[in-house]
């Protein structure tokens, strides 16, 4: 296994990406797996203090709303030029 300074550094660079890629790319939802890394690409890597849980997928998996302060990931331009909120989906893990 990782030891802890690796697995900071390895949830650092995935946080880093995310939010390169988000910015770039302003994808309508974004899908993680559950635990510490999903915590803090949300936090660090989109900017989330926040979010609305607007329901489950499935049971078990939430979808998330960033709300507050996040990191400009309240809306996204779709093709008809309507705006989009960004959806965060957890799966559990």
């Amino acid at each position: 296994g990782l030891s802890s300074e690796q697995g900071q550094l390895v949830r650092s660079v995935l946080t880093d990406i995310v939010r390169g890629v988000y910015m770039c790319v302003r994808p309508s939802y974004i899908v993680a797996k559950g635990g510490v890394t999903s915590h803090e690409v949300a936090v660090s890597g989109l900017g989330m203090s926040r979010a609305r849980v607007l329901g489950q997928i499935e049971t078990g998996v939430p979808v998330w709303e960033p709300a507050g302060d996040a990191l400009d990931t309240t809306t996204t331009s779709t093709s008809s030029g309507m705006s989009k909120k960004l959806r965060y989906i957890v799966f559990p893990g």
